[in-house]
């Protein structure tokens, strides 16, 4: 018997909530987007080491440059074999036959620098070239140095005689490179050139 009054109302719970529940259930699956990734700019690259030319080279003229130059390939023919091969010697003959007229001005150049500053200046000049190949001779750097100064003797094959002056300015920076770095690292050059004796030691000095 049902009761009289107020009719019954029936709610559709199931119905109202089905919907609430499926857009509950897709806003918690739905991917996430991330935050766009920071884009970081990678550090500069480091400068390049600058290697000044070593002191022994200090205010050269154009050909006293050419004629430290062929000290350097000198030292190379002499003591580089092993590394390069007989190549250095064979390239150095050419070279000093190709540059011959050049050569032999370089080393009139060298020689009048210390003829004008008097007395024994034969002795001197001895002196300064045999630190000169005991510098192109150093140890710690001849792995590299005999590397460089066998590429720079082939190039000087190409140059002519009036571009040598030019060529032989890049070349002792190539070859000297090697020593100066060796030097810096080490701090032997100084102690090196002031051990050096004039009557000894060395290479034994080639003139054209």
């Amino acid at each position: 018997m049902k009761e009289k009054g107020l009719p019954m109302v029936t709610f559709n719970w199931h119905r109202k909530l089905l919907p609430l529940s499926l857009a509950s259930l897709l806003a918690a699956c739905a991917v996430q987007t991330p935050p766009p990734a920071q884009v970081v700019a990678p550090p500069p690259p480091p400068p390049p080491v600058v290697v000044s030319l070593s002191p022994i080279h200090t205010g050269l003229s154009p050909l006293e440059t050419v004629w430290h130059l062929r000290a350097g390939l000198n030292v190379a023919a002499l003591g580089c074999q092993t590394r390069s091969g007989p190549e250095i010697v064979s390239a150095y003959n050419s070279l000093l036959a190709r540059q011959k007229a050049v050569l032999k001005a370089a080393y009139d150049a060298k020689a009048e620098r210390y003829r004008s500053q008097g007395g024994n200046w034969q002795r001197a000049l001895d002196t300064h070239m045999t630190r000169l190949y005991n510098h192109f001779a150093s140890p710690d750097a001849q792995a590299r140095f005999c590397t460089e100064a066998m590429t720079v003797a082939r190039e000087a094959l190409a140059a002519s005689p009036e571009s040598f002056e030019q060529f032989a300015a890049e070349g002792l920076r190539r070859i000297d490179r090697p020593i100066a770095l060796a030097a810096n690292g080490t701090g032997m050059m100084a102690a090196a050139a002031n051990s050096v004796e004039a009557a000894s030691g060395g290479l034994p000095q080639r003139k054209l």
